[in-house]
């Protein structure tokens, strides 16, 4: 076990259901409409338009616009007929609210046994509550019900009868996330961290970059894949970088045997790694890559 802890805090506990509200609120205030309980059903691209095809309360309705966002997370049923615009390594999530009354810290599990591959987590919200899921490529649900019975079985968790809420996760950009009155944003362009499969900040941050470009695009009403393509290069030249690092590490860190994580762990408690870590400068929650690459050369020789 290694026990990891800073002075200062380098992340925070996000409310979702908040934070979706407090977006939405903005998005209306600056002008736009929601169509609650509409369901996208498909694309239809022509040279003067999009004609997007919905269904709300079970009628079908066709809305013509000059260009699309999809920014639904991994879901592709929209662009399934276009697979150069499908992310790819997917994985699932699964996450349960607890009641965990006596857990203060945020707890990690790994191991071939709880999540192969990847890892599980418990995290306290501070009422008394706590998160707790995993990533798994394969029988997420089975892992999971194991997780929640091992932490009720140790006492961290009153009850592991709980609602297990399950998300797909893209690992892996498709090849292309702009095209003729396209853009595509957040989980379904992959723009998430391959080493936890965090996308929150990688999707505003590149949010940010659709947002300017299409602003200019539609000042311009050239909504044509080569104006668009400014949004691919400046997402990538941005975040590329470090996803590309986080993938070699999520490589490396599948192929490990439950013995050979043990050792990497070991060898980290034997030279200090919680010192360094500790006193680390520069230590980020949403960049990884920095910290991959010292950890690989103090430690590891890598």
């Amino acid at each position: 076990m290694l026990r990891l802890r800073r002075e200062v805090p380098i992340a925070a506990l996000l409310n979702r259901g908040t934070f979706d509200a407090f977006m939405g609120e903005r998005a209306q205030k600056a002008g736009a409409k929601y169509l609650l309980g509409a369901e996208a059903a498909s694309l239809e691209f022509t040279p003067s338009k999009v004609a997007v095809q919905f269904y709300q309360a079970g009628k079908e309705t066709i809305l013509d616009a000059r260009t699309v966002v999809v920014a639904g997370g991994a879901a592709f049923s929209l662009l399934k007929k276009q697979p150069q615009y499908l992310a790819s390594d997917l994985v699932i999530g699964a996450q349960a609210v607890v009641e965990a009354p006596g857990v203060e810290e945020i707890e990690i599990y790994c191991g071939k046994k709880v999540a192969p591959g990847f890892f599980a987590w418990l995290v306290p919200t501070g009422d008394g509550r706590a998160l707790a899921g995993l990533l798994a490529r394969q029988k997420t649900v089975t892992y999971c019900k194991k997780f929640l019975a091992k932490l009720k079985d140790e006492g961290k968790i009153v009850t592991d009868a709980v609602d297990i809420n399950y998300r797909v996760i893209a690992l892996q950009p498709p090849p292309k996330t702009s095209g003729d009155r396209l853009i595509i944003v957040g989980g379904a362009a992959g723009q998430v961290k391959p080493t936890t499969g965090g996308g929150i900040y990688f999707g505003l941050l590149s949010a940010d970059v659709a947002a300017e470009v299409l602003d200019e695009a539609l000042r311009c009403e050239d909504l044509s894949a080569v104006c668009l393509a400014a949004y691919e290069e400046g997402w990538r030249s941005k975040l590329m970088p470090e996803i590309e690092s986080g993938q070699r590490a999520r490589i490396f860190y599948e192929h490990l045997s439950d013995t050979e994580m043990n050792a990497l762990f070991t060898l980290g408690k034997t030279m200090n790694i919680e010192k360094f870590l500790y006193t680390m400068d520069g230590l980020s929650f949403d960049w990884h890559a920095g910290l991959i690459s010292k950890l690989a050369k103090k430690y590891y020789n890598i």
